[in-house]
């Protein structure tokens, strides 16, 4: 068993439900987790980016457990020909903004994380979505970016900071 930070133990959880979801984003394309770099116009598209987010106490469930809401966040860059109609894009977009809250909101239920003695429970909160159109009309593709926050709540005992897995 090894013993590791519980936000760890969280965001690599979702990071890993993640890469599940998009077999395809592999090698050059791979799910990224808190990168550092921009990223580059000869990057392999479409791409995913997360990165983890801060957290806060909420209310506590029980005596002896602790609350708290993590924040996630998930960027993805599509691009089309700059030939191909707009529509294309935003269409693409979509499709994959949409594979994201598929894997990431499971319908009414939480996201299980197994650890050695217990597994967590994580329920997701979509938060905050943005979009940004990158690329200027000369070039020969056109760039559109989204970030989808999510908020996941789980309960732990209080002052629990590392997890057996």
């Amino acid at each position: 068993m090894a013993r590791i930070p519980f936000r760890e133990a969280i965001f690599a959880a979702l990071h890993a439900r993640l890469q599940a979801a998009f077999p395809e984003m592999t090698m050059a394309r791979e799910i990224v987790r808190n990168p550092t770099t921009e990223v580059a116009s000869d990057d392999f598209l479409p791409l995913l980016r997360c990165f983890d987010g801060p957290h806060t106490s909420g209310d506590a469930p029980a005596v002896g457990e602790a609350s708290y809401r993590l924040s996630w966040t998930v960027e993805g860059y599509v691009e089309i020909d700059n030939a191909e109609a707009r529509d294309t894009l935003d269409a693409a977009m979509n499709a994959l903004h949409a594979r994201v809250i598929e894997a990431m909101m499971p319908s009414e239920e939480a996201i299980q994380v197994p650890l050695a003695t217990q597994t967590l429970e994580i329920w997701p909160f979509d938060a905050a979505f943005d979009l940004d159109r990158l690329g200027v009309a000369s070039s020969e593709k056109r760039t559109i970016r989204f970030s989808q926050e999510f908020v996941f709540e789980v309960w732990t005992t209080r002052g629990q900071a590392f997890v057996e897995i």
